[in-house]
């Protein structure tokens, strides 16, 4: 799985319980299935935690009733304009960034807030 080598190479896999994404055998294909493969998988996984992280539209957008917060990231390949476009809850331009991120998701307040 693709997902999992780009954590390890830009040494972010370490803040993720389990690295679910699509794999090279065409299972899960949309974010949907990705994102019900995680809770199902982690019963005890506190829903409310799960945030959905790409860097593209069609990441952000992949589960769009599931009430999720997204984290749009622009060290992909998506392109900026449509990053902005997709009204992801966070926009990061840098790993750094995601890392901050995922250090603060659940303590009820992020980088910057008073």
């Amino acid at each position: 799985m693709f997902a999992e080598r780009i954590l390890k190479h830009v040494a972010l896999a370490g803040y993720f319980r389990l690295i679910v994404g699509s794999n090279l055998d065409h299972t899960h294909v949309s974010r949907a299935e990705v994102i019900h493969h995680v809770l199902d998988d982690c019963p005890d996984l506190n829903d409310q935690r799960v945030v959905m992280v790409g860097e593209r539209e069609h990441d952000i957008n992949g589960d769009p009733n599931n009430g999720r917060d997204t984290i749009a990231g622009s060290f992909g390949s998506g392109p900026m304009g449509e990053l902005l476009a997709v009204g992801s809850t966070y926009l990061v331009l840098f790993v750094r960034e995601l890392a901050d991120l995922l250090e603060w998701q659940g303590e009820g307040c992020h980088p910057g807030c008073s």
